[in-house]
């Protein structure tokens, strides 16, 4: 558990989680630049598909991702977030979905967990790591 020195306020969990909905939003709408710039330079995305160090590897991923979801678009909800952190360094993990549509039918993807180290650069909130992991029932 982080020590406060600074607590964890409100306004800062809206702003983490509006960094994680701008990712969904980003990911899935295939803006892999904007993916990039929601993580610090030497930011870290750790998937199922391999980990991505540094900003311009995680464009890479993101870029790669949509291609690898084709022509299965899919959506990433996330979701049940929990924060433990305070006003400069957060930890915050949460559930996520992936509906999607397949021959007009709606199907699910994926269920899943992110784990993401999150801090404040320039009075912004910034991904330094998110971990992604297909559900397996344990806590993360």
């Amino acid at each position: 558990m982080l020590k406060p020195h600074m607590p964890l306020t409100a306004q800062d969990r809206a702003e983490i989680l509006e960094l994680i909905a701008q990712y969904a939003w980003a990911l899935d709408t295939d803006a892999p630049a904007a993916v990039g710039e929601l993580f610090t330079a030497d930011g870290i995305f750790d998937g199922v598909s391999g980990m991505y160090e540094g900003r311009s590897r995680v464009v890479e991923m993101a870029s790669k991702s949509r291609v690898h979801d084709a022509p299965h678009l899919v959506q990433h909800w996330v979701t049940n977030s929990i924060f433990d952190g305070n006003g400069t360094h957060c930890v915050v993990k949460s559930m996520c979905m992936g509906p999607s549509v397949v021959d007009d039918a709606a199907t699910l993807a994926f269920v899943g967990t992110y784990l993401d180290s999150c801090v404040r650069v320039d009075g912004k909130w910034k991904f330094a790591r998110r971990r992604w992991r297909p559900w397996d029932g344990r806590d993360i």
